[in-house]
């Protein structure tokens, strides 16, 4: 008689220990079962924290601090303030398939090596219609487009998944979750980028002072964010995307920036 197959629960528990922390969940034993908590909440009272059902984990992982929608599970902003107690490892397995879908499985397929990260010349290789624009990207277009939707500011997930002439995602500030292949939130942004590198450039000059300022403005608005853009509106001028892209696209412009010292009295 075989010995039963070995699922990702149990790749994921034998690695557990005490705690773990999965993305921004705080994953505790206790006694028999298991008990999740955003990591921000590590040293709060049970009691003081709200107290939440496996059920209502998707709700939860759904609206973000303000009340907006989460379209990316794994971005960094689940709420905080609630606690979530399952009886045993099968209720853990489920609650994190709520907060973040499919991501054990991701990491014990990427650990047994049953799954390999694609890359995004095959990807968009495979893009129809408009969306074939995306096999235009490339070189630092395509870093500054990547630096822009997959750093941690942005997603936690490791990035696995390569495309030439970029560097690989060192994970840095990024949980053990992986991504293995560019995500539809990512494509979405890399379309956009696609079509506006495409549209006529406008030539324009600007003196070292202008540029500081310029680069300021942007620096200023992307610590700044405005209320009310939503994560997929690309098309608004100070997503934070766009600015942190224009930041690293055009860096070597920025580099010229100075600041005369002002003339004598």
């Amino acid at each position: 008689m075989q010995p039963p197959a070995t699922t990702s629960l149990d790749h994921f528990l034998s690695g557990l220990g005490a705690e773990r922390v999965w993305a921004q969940v705080l994953i505790r034993r206790a006694g028999a079962g298991f008990e999740l908590r955003h990591q921000q909440d590590r040293a709060a009272d049970a009691s003081g924290l709200r107290p939440v059902a496996v059920a209502a984990l998707r709700r939860l992982a759904e609206v973000d601090g303000a009340g907006g929608f989460r379209p990316h599970h794994t971005a960094p902003s689940l709420v905080s303030g609630w606690v979530c107690a399952v009886a045993d490892a099968h209720g853990l397995k489920e609650a994190l398939d709520q907060l973040y879908p499919g991501t054990m499985d991701d990491w014990a397929a990427l650990v047994l090596g049953t799954a390999r990260p694609t890359d995004f010349a095959s990807v968009a290789a495979r893009q129809m219609g408009r969306a074939k624009g995306l096999q235009t990207l490339r070189g630092r277009p395509l870093l500054a487009t990547i630096s822009a939707a997959c750093s941690a500011a942005s997603c936690l997930k490791h990035r696995r998944w390569n495309a030439a002439d970029v560097p690989m995602d060192d994970g840095f500030g990024k949980s053990g979750i992986p991504c293995l292949e560019p995500c539809p939130l990512f494509l979405g942004f890399a379309r956009s980028c696609a079509g506006a590198d495409a549209t006529p450039i406008v030539e324009t000059a600007f003196t070292p002072q202008e540029l500081g300022t310029l680069a300021a403005a942007l620096r200023h608005a992307l610590e700044h964010p405005p209320a009310g853009i939503r994560t997929g509106d690309w098309s608004a001028p100070l997503h934070a995307r766009r600015l942190t892209r224009m930041l690293e696209l055009h860096a070597e412009l920025w580099s010229r920036a100075s600041e005369p010292a002002g003339e004598e009295q």
